[in-house]
Formats: C-alpha cells, sequence, structure tokens
C-alpha cells in the first residue's frame, strides 16, 4: 500500500521569543494526518522564503540554519526508508518518533 509523504518547513509566529525571533518546525504530513517536529532553531521571521523552504541570506548563522533543515530533511528520508526495510508501520507520529532518537 503505498502512502504519500509531505515536508514542509515554516516558521510558527505565534511562538515569538522575547528577541523577537520565531522558531521553525518541520511538518511530516503522511495521507493527511500531520506531526510536527521543532527544529529547536530560531530565525528572523522576514527572511524566510516560503516557496524555497529555507532561510534568505549568504551570513555564517544563516548557512547554519538551512544546513540544520536539510540535514532533518535527509534524516526524514532515511528514516522513512528504514521503516519501509523493516516492514514497520508508516505513520507520521511513529516517523516523528524514529526521527527524533
Amino acid at each position: 500500500m503505498n502512502k504519500t509523504l509531505g515536508l514542509l518547513f515554516y516558521p510558527k509566529k505565534s511562538k515569538n521569543n522575547s528577541n523577537g525571533l520565531t522558531p521553525f518546525y518541520l511538518r511530516i504530513t503522511i495521507d493527511s494526518i500531520r506531526t510536527n517536529i521543532s527544529s529547536k532553531r530560531f530565525i528572523n521571521a522576514n527572511k524566510w522564503n516560503n516557496r524555497a523552504q529555507k532561510v534568505n541570506g549568504t551570513c555564517e548563522e544563516v548557512r547554519n540554519i538551512n544546513s540544520t533543515l536539510k540535514s532533518l530533511k535527509i534524516k526524514v528520508y532515511k528514516s522513512h526508508m528504514e521503516m519501509v526495510n523493516q516492514d514497520l508501520p508508516f505513520t507520521s507520529e511513529n516517523l516523528k518518533n524514529i526521527c527524533m532518537i
């Protein structure tokens, strides 16, 4: 049985910290069921590029954040492949639990 897997990075503006920075999250969607994972990183929401799913800029901090995003995305896809290879139940919550280990 094929299931759809969708990944979306987004800033959660409702949780701005005292410095005015916004945490960003990864939303995993599998067959219309969503689960969110915090990246534990904060950004200036004005620098966020929704279309490219990354932070705009060239400074060292921006490169580190974008690298973190890419690493998290790779980790999710690797975990997905492990679940498929081991015939584990493939749900967004199971994928989140495996990725957070």
